[in-house]
């Protein structure tokens, strides 16, 4: 009767002794998730207003885009599926053939995620984007350094 009473005894204070354990997310995991979230939409909208892709997105030497090009052309696949619109493809040093190359993977990747063809205008220039000013860039890159341009770099002025 004894041991009884000790065991009994023993396993009330074990018991006492244990708390609930709470199966939420630490706060800061939320948080971290929602910068996430808010990040990559971020990086969506700026692939979106820039509609580029540069050399870069490319294996070098080939019309193969690597894996951040099919990342970035996913993106802007997703956007041209329903919205038409431009799609800078910069050729950069790509001899011609290579650029014609590169462009056709990026027009079979598109049709290949359901873009119609007509909804998508290919070209060579510039990515989209309100941007900076080109005058006020200039200031900035021509002021000295005291100023927060940059040191020792020269801009060649163009003709207007």
């Amino acid at each position: 009767m004894k041991t009884s009473k000790i065991v009994l005894l023993a396993l009330a204070m074990g018991l006492s002794a244990c708390t609930a354990v709470d199966h939420q997310w630490p706060k800061e995991r939320d948080e971290l998730w929602r910068l996430d979230a808010v990040r990559g939409a971020a990086l969506h909208r700026a692939l979106i207003v820039q509609s580029a892709l540069f050399p870069y997105h490319f294996t070098p030497g080939t019309a193969v885009l690597n894996e951040l090009g099919r990342r970035d052309l996913s993106v802007l696949a997703t956007h041209f599926h329903d919205h038409a619109g431009r799609l800078s493809v910069r050729r950069g040093g790509a001899t011609a053939s290579m650029y014609e190359s590169r462009v056709m993977a990026v027009v079979k990747h598109l049709v290949a995620a359901g873009v119609s063809e007509d909804f998508v205008e290919i070209h060579d220039g510039y990515g989209g984007g309100d941007g900076m000013d080109g005058e006020l860039l200039l200031e900035i890159l021509a002021g000295d350094e005291d100023e927060g341009g940059l040191p020792g770099l020269v801009i060649p002025l163009i003709a207007q």
